[in-house]
């Protein structure tokens, strides 16, 4: 083939190969750049509708306000917001502990049980022994609508011969209540929210992102009614705490005093304290001495070697 010939084919396809492998670098830079432009934030994507709703829904707070209207639980918020604010009264957990000496402590136990009945409450527990000296004691544990708290004290107190000790204490959880019971509205305008998200989500992602929502929010809304059920009853009926003993009694023997036969019980104990003192020489003196006998003889060796060594080294 000629030179000139070949100069001509030669040429063209190398600038075509030329310009290939120019717009591919092209295509790869821009691709780099545009990527990591995203990573910088320089590229934003536009978050869904569903999105900006499920972050708001994730947002709220206690009497915060959504940027988007949902008014399923936006009225919840505002009617239990509202609720809150005047509907609770103050919370105080009462709690007192008596202890009493008393005539009899069945006969006590009766009237105190007689008691909590007329007051509206209940006895919690309730146990009675008797001790040695043949007087009982008993511990009963009394709960109380709190309004009756101090009623139910002095009548306690009455029914004593005499009060040994008394202790009462009130702890206000007015605060800690109405936290709980605005925290709880939140939950739960939460919980209203993401159902509703929920009933419009389509992609398997975002139905599994709203049911962990969900889950947590459902658990968190337990934990703070558990609380609140907790305080309600501690606020509602009061504790007391009621310990019953009986004075001591003296009685007289029945039977009739007789010395002569304690002098004979005394001498015959000490006929047989007698008895063991000299079994116990006995049993001494046999065991003793065969076990001390050769401990004795291995003594007396040692000595008369160490005082012979000793003699010996004198007259050296």
């Amino acid at each position: 083939m000629p030179k000139h010939l070949l100069r001509w084919i030669l040429i063209p396809l190398g600038i075509l190969i030329f310009t290939i492998v120019v717009v591919i670098m092209t295509a790869l830079v821009v691709s780099s750049s545009l990527s990591m432009s995203s990573e910088a934030g320089g590229y934003y994507a536009a978050p869904s509708a569903l999105e900006m709703e499920f972050s708001d829904a994730q947002g709220m707070s206690a009497g915060s306000t959504s940027t988007r209207s949902y008014a399923a639980y936006d009225s919840i918020v505002s009617n239990e917001t509202a609720t809150t604010a005047t509907d609770i009264s103050q919370k105080i957990i009462k709690i007192g502990s008596l202890d009493l000496i008393v005539d009899s402590v069945d006969q006590s136990v009766t009237q105190i049980t007689g008691l909590a009945t007329q007051l509206d409450g209940y006895i919690q527990s309730s146990d009675v022994n008797e001790t040695t000296d043949g007087t009982k004691t008993g511990s009963l544990t009394m709960r109380i609508p709190s309004a009756s708290f101090e009623a139910a004290i002095q009548s306690l107190k009455d029914m004593a011969v005499f009060v040994s000790y008394e202790s009462t204490s009130g702890t206000d959880v007015t605060e800690e209540y109405t936290d709980y019971m605005a925290r709880l509205t939140t939950a739960q305008a939460q919980e209203a929210a993401y159902v509703l998200i929920l009933n419009r989500a389509t992609t398997v992602d975002e139905i599994l992102k709203v049911q962990n929502a969900l889950g947590d929010i459902r658990s968190e809304i337990e934990v703070l009614q558990g609380r609140i059920k907790y305080l309600n009853d501690r606020t509602t009926y009061s504790t007391i705490s009621v310990y019953l003993s009986e004075e001591a009694v003296i009685t007289l023997p029945s039977r009739e005093f007789r010395p002569w036969t304690s002098v004979k019980q005394a001498a015959q104990t000490f006929v047989v304290l007698g008895q063991a003192l000299i079994t116990f020489g006995i049993w001494f003196g046999i065991i003793g001495g065969g076990l001390l006998l050769p401990l004795l003889i291995v003594i007396w060796i040692v000595w008369r070697i160490v005082r012979h060594y000793r003699r010996k080294k004198m007259n050296i």
